[in-house]
């Protein structure tokens, strides 16, 4: 029996995120070396059509490594790395006898297709608890690999771990002393973005492009009412920021070169903002992007904005979750352009969980409010784990909990409480921050 991959469809055409699941893997084991080798060979044939400088190994875990990983789960599932997920199966040709196997893939990305296994249940997340060297709050924090992270908080607060975070390196902001860096946005180990919050001059976005050596303001904010929340960027140059309404009006800010110049949404391609709404500058999750131009907001009025043209127009959609004086949306995540997670609740109130989450899968036009099995408390954020399939964690100062089913169900995870968490590129590994200096490691074995 053979493994026979339809090298007619398009599987790699994009190179974008592909998902193999392996159902029953049991006698599969023996034909991991020809799926690798068909796989390879599909790829060989899009990178000579479309000269990319790119090997099968730079792609793909090795034969040897996939065969070991299979053989250790009564179920595999092996999910690209990128910023789509699948939504189009495509068969593989197989025998009648082999197991399931489906390949699927998504549009529009031209980024580099890793396979890894998928983590299963809530128990396979481990967590390492770490020493930042500080005692501020960190709400701020931004994984941008296995070994590189930053976090940001109280008291002008940057750091940075270049070793998988057996030693963290704060990295002052000349000026900055007293802000407070409420968002960190990490590009890689030399490049990031910090934004602090506040009234008037306290709004403020930096950018290092040296791993913290030097530090350029590239916003500074001079209107007394604006309250800037949290940013986001899609990649290296583009990206967004978002304020508390002022005078009825929303304050989004956009950049398209990395930040040198930021614009002010003008004020007709936005709907108008309800009395007071803004966003919870809690966790820096206030707004989730996709692909080059999906843009969310979630808002303290319990409505997110969205954005299809990269952030140059919004609608606003109302979502089921409850909002008031402190409650709203905490925390918006996409896993690409349909499926979303919101959470929240009252942050007077971590214990309770009363129509704190919602999801949807129409890109945020509709939202359905989660019953039944939802969270056990106050989330400030929520992230998807590109790791296991349909699993999401979101987690709040007094606890975490996990849904593997997109977040329409959730069951308790055994956590200590952060206020935000970033899952790194690859989904293996993650880090949460929050109350006096506190930093984990969530790896997902």
């Amino acid at each position: 029996m053979s493994i026979a991959i339809d090298t007619t469809s398009t599987v790699f055409d994009h190179l974008g995120d592909a998902v193999l699941v392996v159902d029953e893997p049991a006698g599969i084991e023996s034909y991991v070396s020809e799926l690798y080798e068909r796989l390879a060979e599909r790829f060989r044939e899009i990178e000579q059509a479309d000269d990319l400088a790119l090997t099968p190994e730079e792609l793909f875990v090795s034969a040897e490594e996939l065969r070991e990983l299979i053989a250790t789960r009564q179920r595999v599932e092996l999910r690209t790395l990128g910023r789509a997920a699948a939504e189009t199966d495509l068969d593989l040709a197989l025998d009648a006898e082999t197991p399931q196997v489906q390949l699927g893939r998504a549009r529009g990305t031209r980024q580099p297709v890793f396979l890894f296994p998928a983590v299963e249940t809530a128990s396979e997340v481990e967590w390492q608890s770490q020493s930042s060297g500080v005692t501020s709050r960190l709400r701020g924090v931004s994984a941008v690999s296995a070994s590189v992270a930053w976090a940001s908080g109280g008291n002008g607060a940057v750091l940075r771990t270049v070793d998988g975070g057996r030693s963290w390196q704060a990295l002052p902001v000349p000026g900055a002393e007293a802000l407070d860096f409420r968002d960190v946005d990490a590009m890689s180990d030399q490049v990031a973005y910090a934004l602090s919050i506040g009234a008037g001059a306290s709004s403020r976005i930096y950018k290092t492009l040296d791993g913290g050596a030097h530090w350029d303001l590239q916003f500074a904010n001079t209107d007394p009412k604006v309250f800037l929340d949290a940013m986001s960027f899609w990649d290296a140059d583009h990206g967004i920021a978002f304020s508390d309404s002022v005078d009825g009006r929303f304050v989004i800010l956009t950049t398209g070169n990395g930040g040198r110049s930021w614009e002010r949404v003008p004020a007709d391609r936005l709907p108008p903002a309800l009395p007071g709404e803004g966003a919870f500058a809690a966790s820096g999750t206030n707004v989730a992007l996709f692909g080059n131009d999906q843009a969310w907001i979630g808002t303290t009025a319990s409505r997110v904005l969205r954005s299809s043209d990269g952030g140059r127009s919004w609608t606003a959609t109302p979502t089921p979750l409850a909002t008031g004086q402190a409650t709203g949306i905490f925390s918006i995540a996409f896993r690409d352009a349909s499926h979303g997670v919101i959470v929240g609740g009252d942050y007077r109130k971590e214990s309770e969980a009363i129509d704190n989450a919602a999801v949807t899968t129409d890109g945020g036009a509709t939202w359905s409010l989660v019953r039944g099995r939802g969270l056990s408390g106050f989330r400030s954020v929520v992230a998807w784990l590109p790791r296991a399939a349909g699993a999401v964690i979101a987690v709040g100062p007094g606890g975490a909990d996990w849904s593997s089913d997109e977040g329409r169900t959730w069951m308790p995870l055994a956590a200590e409480g952060f206020d935000t968490v970033s899952v790194a590129r690859g989904g293996r590994v993650a880090w949460a921050a929050g109350q006096g200096g506190r930093i984990s490691k969530l790896t997902l074995r």
